[in-house]
Order: C-alpha cells, then structure tokens, then sequence
C-alpha cells in the first residue's frame, strides 16, 4: 500500500471554476490514462488513512467515503479516466453528519461557536429521525455553506 508522496497524484482545481482555496470548496479533478488493473482510494492528507475515498465494492460506480475500511477502485479497462470531485457537496454531507452526530449526544453541548453555527443550521435543516430521502436536506446544507 502506498500513501505517501512517491504514490500520491493531486487533484487539482477545474480550470473555470469557482475554488476558494481558504475552505476548499469547489471541485477538484485529475486526468490521465490508467492501465487495466490499477487501483486507487482518494486521501485527504498524504501518509494518513483516517479520512478516505475509496469503493463499497472496487468498482468505479459505488463510492465510499468512510474511516479506513474502503475497498480500492480498481479499473476495469484501461483508458483515459477523469475523477472529479465536488468538495462543497462533500462539506455539506459532513456538515449534515456533524449536526445529525452532535443531536446523539444531547444534553451535552459543543462550545459556544460550535453550538451558535449549529442552532443557526437547525433553523434550515432538521434533525432527521426516520430514513428518508436526505438529496433535499443536503441541497440545504449547500445553501447554508453558502450564506
């Protein structure tokens, strides 16, 4: 397993889109030619496994994002591939995850800026307590982002 900086490929900002490189929203990508066989996880810092992308079942269609337990996707026929990633849906599907983890531990509370940004998201997306579709709760989180 690789994971350092002989291994490591950057995604890089999509030339003529909005990048704001303070929050890292905005959508990163890399493009080249991959043999028949190779595989791959996105990381989100060079030498640590903690926070990866990678695949529920090694292919190209089911990512995961997950805490070091993701299968590698692995390509199938060799070509040339584009993987693109949009980090502002990525940073509201955090946020909705945070919101929804911090509800768990109630009646504790974060700190005080922490708990403010959370009661200010409250007022725009619910916690959720049955399965449901999450797509319009996400696109809540993106607006909230964007305030």
């Amino acid at each position: 397993w690789k994971n350092s900086e002989a291994g490591t490929v950057p995604l890089l900002p999509v030339y003529g889109n909005d990048y704001d490189k303070k929050t890292g929203r905005g959508e990163i990508e890399w493009e080249g030619f991959l043999p028949a066989g190779t595989e791959f996880k996105l990381v989100n810092i060079i030498g640590n496994w903690d926070i990866q992308w990678g695949s529920s079942d090694g292919s190209l269609d089911n990512p995961v994002k997950n805490d070091g337990g993701a299968k590698n996707f692995t390509i199938a026929t060799a070509g040339y591939y584009k993987v693109v990633l949009n980090t502002e849906r990525v940073l509201a599907i955090e946020l909705f995850n945070a919101a929804q983890a911090l509800e768990f531990r109630h009646p504790l509370k974060s700190s005080p800026a922490i708990q403010e940004i959370f009661n200010e998201y409250r007022k725009c997306v619910p916690f959720i307590i049955n399965d449901e579709v999450m797509y319009p709760y996400i696109q809540k989180s993106i607006e909230f982002l964007n305030r």
